[in-house]
């Protein structure tokens, strides 16, 4: 069962890497609007970047737990192997304290992909806030300027119509 959860657990947060892309791109290319005319109060701009922040939180660290099983796994691993020498038993901890988010910052430097990987998965968070978080907009509406003769309901431009307003 252990194996399975160690195959399963991984492919979720690779499948749900794919589902924020895809939101991410989704949402760049519809730029949908929130509301039918104005902008946010401050306070719910606020309100919305806090959820977005708390909930982008949440599916980075399940992402990330993954990623930090996986380093460790490749330092068990290779710790298995056979017998080791000191220097080489020193190397495995390094790695093994990188793995695990523990390093300083010039052995997390040593073991760059390790670091790396870290970094870019830290970046979800601000991509997820920085894609859903409401920025103000502009909407183009057609318009065509109507100027009002003195006839009730009739209004005179380029273009004279006929306005019903159902009363």
């Amino acid at each position: 069962m252990g194996s399975l959860a160690q195959l399963i657990l991984p492919l979720i947060a690779v499948l749900l890497c794919l589902a924020i892309s895809a939101n991410i791109i989704a949402l760049t290319i519809v730029s949908p609007a929130l509301t039918n005319y104005g902008q946010y109060l401050s306070r719910q701009h606020t309100e919305y970047a806090v959820i977005s922040t708390l909930l982008a939180t949440l599916l980075t660290t399940v992402i990330v737990s993954r990623i930090r099983q996986l380093w460790s796994s490749h330092v068990d691993l290779q710790l298995a192997k056979s017998t080791r020498t000191p220097k080489q038993l020193e190397d495995l901890n390094t790695r093994w304290r990188t793995a695990l988010s523990l390093a300083g910052p010039l052995e997390m430097l040593r073991y760059g992909w390790v670091f790396l990987s870290y970094i870019i998965a830290d970046l979800i968070t601000t991509a997820i806030v920085a894609s859903v978080t409401p920025s103000p907009g502009t909407k183009t509406v057609p318009y065509s300027p109507l100027i009002p003769n003195d006839e009730p309901n009739l209004c005179s431009g380029a273009d004279t119509i006929n306005v019903d307003y159902g009363y």
